[in-house]
């Protein structure tokens, strides 16, 4: 009826594309001597696969791009570490 009236549609009708992400971690203790003296060497990887994740479509209704995707997620991100432990 045009005055703001609250529609027949569902909550959560507009849904974004699903999107693969796998991420993965790894390390590697290495004593030092015989104390408890240790260093670890970690690696962690986000999006192991550096498949493309769009982000969420414009839900603003009065915005022009209202239901386009024009933003997208990190691509592979790779981390090392290195921990000393006494």
């Amino acid at each position: 009826s045009g005055r703001g009236d609250i529609g027949a549609a569902p909550r959560y009708v507009f849904r974004s594309p699903g999107i693969l992400n796998w991420n993965l971690a790894m390390f590697k203790n290495f004593p030092l001597g015989s104390s408890r003296r240790r260093i670890q060497f970690r690696v962690e990887a986000y999006n192991v696969t550096n498949s493309f994740r769009p982000g969420d479509p414009a839900t603003g209704l009065n915005s022009p791009t209202f239901g386009q995707i024009r933003s997208a997620l990190d691509s592979r991100i790779l981390q090392f570490a290195l921990k000393y432990s006494f």
